[in-house]
């Protein structure tokens, strides 16, 4: 009988350390997602100053292009 028991405890306890590693594995998971998620945000918000700073240099460009050929 204690052997049963004893198996009975071991597979308790295995099933308990697996439960508590998918645990700590998912929350992991969501820490890199979390990460990832601010990295494409950032990265997002950098190409859109990016975008306006080159429009703006472009048109410059264009003023500095006509008063240039109007003068």
């Amino acid at each position: 009988m204690s052997k049963i028991r004893d198996e009975t405890i071991k597979g308790r306890q295995a099933e308990l350390k697996h439960n508590q590693e998918l645990i700590q594995l998912r929350k992991e998971q969501r820490i890199k997602d979390s990460q990832i998620r601010s990295l494409e945000a950032d990265k997002r918000q950098k190409e859109v100053i990016l975008r306006r700073k080159q429009e703006e240099v472009s048109a410059h460009a264009q003023k500095a292009f006509i008063s240039h050929h109007l003068l």
